[in-house]
């Protein structure tokens, strides 16, 4: 809480309701600059792996499997790579980020959806799979579009129950070279989104 460049390494948290948190205490956004490497929150049966609600968060390298969420990720500037989010609810969640980035992650049986964004402004997603699960892929949803702007390249969904990639109200993105094949209700979805470049997917 409150607490700025930590590195947090080799540490594991696992069967907790809660496996790692940061966040600003109420009303400030001071906190800054933390790191997650090489960390396992494994079967949060009940919670999360990673809670991060906070500025400058990194995680890298980290698993929280088997969780309801891997990671909730309401930050600024916040960067998720190399992670595994597997058999949770929903692995990779973020609201109201900015300056996003979620690269080379796995989040594969999800129940709900692999890898979703919601409000977020400056995304870059890319290099993720999220297959097989009884739910969806990716999810981007901005809702009135007013906060989307990103690149959306080379994932690969397939095998999941609902959609493969579905976009709600997503604008002003580069969406290409994804891979999105035998899903159950929708390979690619776009609900009024526009001026998207779309290519080579």
């Amino acid at each position: 809480i409150t607490g700025s460049d930590n590195r947090v390494t080799h540490c594991r948290a696992t069967n907790y309701n809660l496996g790692f948190a940061v966040f600003n205490f109420v009303g400030t956004t001071s906190t800054t600059g933390n790191v997650f490497t090489d960390c396992n929150a494994d079967n949060c049966a009940q919670g999360t792996g990673f809670l991060l609600y906070a500025n400058e968060v990194n995680v890298c390298n980290s698993s929280a499997n088997n969780c309801v969420n891997a990671v909730v990720n309401v930050s600024l500037s916040s960067k998720i790579t190399h992670c595994s989010g597997n058999h949770c609810y929903q692995a990779f969640i973020n609201y109201l980020a900015n300056d996003l980035t979620v690269t080379d992650c796995t989040a594969n049986q999800c129940s709900y959806s692999g890898i979703q964004l919601e409000l977020v402004n400056n995304f870059v997603v890319m290099h993720n799979t999220s297959n097989g699960g009884p739910g969806s892929g990716i999810i981007i949803n901005n809702y009135n579009g007013a906060f989307s702007k990103g690149i959306l390249t080379d994932n690969t969904t397939s095998s999941n129950t609902a959609f493969g990639i579905y976009l709600n109200s997503v604008s002003n993105s580069t969406i290409r070279e994804n891979k999105s094949v035998h899903n159950g209700q929708c390979d690619f979805d776009q609900t009024n989104c526009s001026a998207n470049v779309i290519s080579h997917n």
